[in-house]
């Protein structure tokens, strides 16, 4: 044994309009839910369905913090700036390389001149 202890997970606080779910489910539950009718089951689904949907709407509105407008604008500022920056870094490689190059080009790249020597 490692000696390192778990503390067992903190209950969900949940007020009393809200559905309810099992984080640990009974085990003696299986052999109830055979006799739950295909109507039952599909209920339950749409019911599971349904909390999921709130409890996401909820987290994002309430829980998420989201960027400012002035956030946004700078962080899209330098993206567009390091994509225009990259694009010419690949442009000027290329180029140099030669990889652009056709047979009527008259730069064909560092690449061109070594296939010219041999």
């Amino acid at each position: 044994m490692s000696g390192v202890r778990v503390s067992p997970p903190v209950p969900e606080k949940r007020d009393e309009n809200s559905m309810r779910r099992e984080v640990y489910p009974d085990p003696n539950a299986s052999e109830a839910s055979g006799s739950l009718s295909s109507r039952a089951k599909e209920g339950k689904d749409m019911a599971n369905i349904k909390t999921y949907v709130e409890e996401s709407y909820n987290e994002l509105v309430n829980k998420v913090s989201w960027p400012t407008w002035a956030e946004l604008q700078n962080s899209t500022s330098i993206v567009a700036i390091a994509s225009v920056i990259i694009a010419l870094m690949i442009f000027v490689m290329d180029f140099a390389f030669g990889i652009n190059g056709g047979e009527d080009t008259v730069w064909k790249g560092v690449l061109g001149f070594f296939y010219e020597l041999f």
